[in-house]
């Protein structure tokens, strides 16, 4: 009976730590781009959104992702609410095995909804997800309701599978969310946010020349860095620019694109 105690403890003890890791890895790796998403996104409770946003089954789920992430804005929440997302599925499905010793089958899909994430900026896949987990459980504790029951071998109770498989799971996690793409779109949120502070030396600090060289939106934020900071004169064409259209995106509906001419704009008075 002690020992059944003891690895119930050990389970969800690495349950928690899988959650800790993975919230610790949103919020140091992508906290510019959390703070992003709520200024991306738009909620409102007026009854003229509201019955746009559930006029089709689907954009129920965008109407949810756009209430969550008015808490963005505080990239702590917003790591939370990216990891809870995952805790919810490992929840739904852990309360529907209904045995302690088999709830690492909970992590097996985790990997791949945390794939998605990153450039999931509605929340809407997520939440889908999540809402499709949460029918399988219902359905699924149906199951057990009826005393359905169905023979489970005793090695998927093996404690290595208890303790690995949230452990390889939660490597896979970071290795998906942790790639190169995902870190370059964070430094261009990180670069967008010190803009909007009107913090040029440190939009400075984050674009070197060779990068604006290749980057149109990097090159641009340079360019107004510089005008901002009285050194345009002196160090444009180390930046690489080669004629006036160069300083603004023309017909352009990248959001990062939009922003920056509002930025151009506001800078000019």
């Amino acid at each position: 009976m002690k020992t059944t105690k003891h690895i119930n403890k050990l389970a969800i003890a690495v349950a928690a730590l899988f959650f800790l890791v993975l919230w610790g890895v949103w919020y140091s790796s992508y906290y510019y781009t959390l703070y992003w998403q709520e200024g991306f996104a738009f909620f409102s409770t007026l009854s003229d959104f509201t019955d746009i946003q559930v006029s089709l089954p689907k954009d129920i789920f965008k109407y949810i992702g756009a209430y969550l992430l008015q808490f963005f804005r505080n990239p702590l929440c917003g790591a939370a609410i990216q990891t809870g997302f995952a805790a919810f599925m490992v929840a739904c499905i852990g309360i529907s095995i209904k045995d302690i010793r088999l709830l690492w089958m909970a992590f097996i899909p985790v990997p791949i909804l945390v794939a998605g994430q990153y450039a999931d900026i509605t929340l809407e896949r997520s939440v889908l997800w999540c809402s499709v987990t949460l029918l399988i459980a219902i359905v699924w504790g149906g199951v057990h309701w009826m005393k359905f029951k169905m023979p489970i071998p005793k090695w998927l109770r093996s404690p290595i599978l208890m303790f690995g498989v949230p452990m390889v799971a939660l490597g896979l996690s970071i290795y998906l969310l942790s790639n190169k793409e995902n870190e370059s779109q964070e430094k261009i949120c990180q670069i967008d946010y010190y803009a909007n502070q009107q913090e040029w030396p440190e939009v400075l600090q984050l674009i070197s020349p060779q990068e604006a060289k290749k980057d149109d939106l990097k090159l641009r934020y340079a360019l107004l860095a510089l005008s901002e900071t009285g050194q345009l004169a002196d160090r444009a064409f180390g930046y690489g620019i080669q004629d006036y259209s160069q300083f603004l995106f023309y017909g352009s509906e990248d959001p990062f694109s939009r922003n920056f001419n509002a930025l151009f704009y506001q800078a000019l008075g």
